[in-house]
């Protein structure tokens, strides 16, 4: 039995935002095991990207690597991963930038 793992982003590009000396966006992903929740994670960038492809592929690197860290640990729990991960990403730019 494989276990597949699915990853949503959802981001919020700030260019002056509420906090105009901070003018970094906000982002959040969660990662799932099939259909069961096993990583949420939610706050603002470590960097100030100028265009939205750029802080959602920010973003997707980030949660990429929190997928990565999930598949990990459930092969060392002894679960076969497939590795046909899936991470949803709802801005054209940063999906067509990728290919």
């Amino acid at each position: 039995m494989t276990t597949k793992v699915l990853s949503t982003l959802a981001n919020n590009w700030s260019v002056g935002g509420t906090c105009k000396s901070i003018r970094r966006s906000v982002s959040g992903h969660v990662v799932y095991m099939k259909d069961t929740l096993i990583f949420v994670k939610s706050g603002m960038q470590k960097n100030v990207a100028l265009w939205i492809t750029k802080s959602e592929l920010n973003s997707g690197v980030t949660c990429t690597q929190d997928m990565l860290y999930a598949m990990r640990v459930l092969v060392v729990l002894g679960l076969k991963v497939e590795l046909s991960m899936v991470l949803e990403i709802d801005n054209k730019g940063t999906v067509n930038s990728s290919k």
